[in-house]
């Protein structure tokens, strides 16, 4: 945190600076300072707050609020870049960042985020982009599998990740599953099988799990 400010970006990535829990979007700099840069109030339309910010740092108020600071709203904003940044640097599930970034946020704050589904949907994109994720393929002859999404590292092993990939009749079947996986469904004693679309695989291809009453094997079939 820059002292007296601080940057914070977005669901959509826009950027936000903040002061005293003011939120303030950049407007200008200046002419004589390219690093001075004046910056106005998030709700310009109804507030005509305007400070002054010098390499990172608040400066000076040059015109207060008309409005309360919004604390909650602030923290929400935090909530989101901080949940950005762990999809983007790390290989928690996207449960785990969630419960991290919201899971002791007050009831004011909860408020002012975005709905759950929503911030599931920017933690996956903020992970593609940041593992450079190829994109969804239109039919199933340009499903190419990159070599990394072969395999999975499990307590720093390496195992095979695809255990099938073919083609028969125009239909294309592969399958993902770790090797505890298989070993797990050899012991089912009553096998179950439904066909359903998730909403993390790409919309051209459908899935099915494999299973027994009470327990669930899911295997990736496209």
């Amino acid at each position: 945190m820059a002292e007296g400010g601080e940057f914070l970006k977005t669901q959509k990535d826009k950027e936000f600076f903040v002061h005293e829990n003011h939120l303030y979007t950049f407007n200008s700099h200046s002419k004589r300072d390219p690093d001075l840069h004046f910056y106005v109030c998030a709700e310009r339309k109804i507030c005509k707050g305007r400070i002054h910010v010098k390499n990172g740092e608040f400066v000076k108020e040059v015109t207060p609020h008309t409005h309360l600071a919004d604390a909650a709203k602030v923290q929400a904003k935090r909530a989101i870049g901080y949940c950005k940044e762990q999809a983007a640097s790390s290989q928690d599930a996207t449960s785990k960042i969630l419960q991290d970034g919201l899971g002791t946020q007050s009831q004011a704050v909860a408020g002012a985020l975005p709905s759950l589904p929503a911030m599931k949907r920017m933690i996956q994109r903020q992970r593609n982009a940041a593992q450079n994720v190829p994109p969804d393929p239109k039919t199933a002859e340009a499903f190419i599998i990159p070599e990394e999404y072969k395999f999975v590292r499990i307590f720093e092993r390496e195992e095979d990740f695809l255990h099938f990939d073919k083609t028969e009749e125009g239909r294309r079947i592969v399958i993902f599953t770790t090797k505890k996986n298989l070993e797990l469904l050899v012991r089912v004693k009553f096998l179950g099988v439904i066909v359903f679309t998730f909403a993390v695989i790409a919309t051209n291809f459908a899935s099915a799990a494999v299973g027994e009453r009470g327990k669930t094997f899911i295997f990736y079939a496209f």
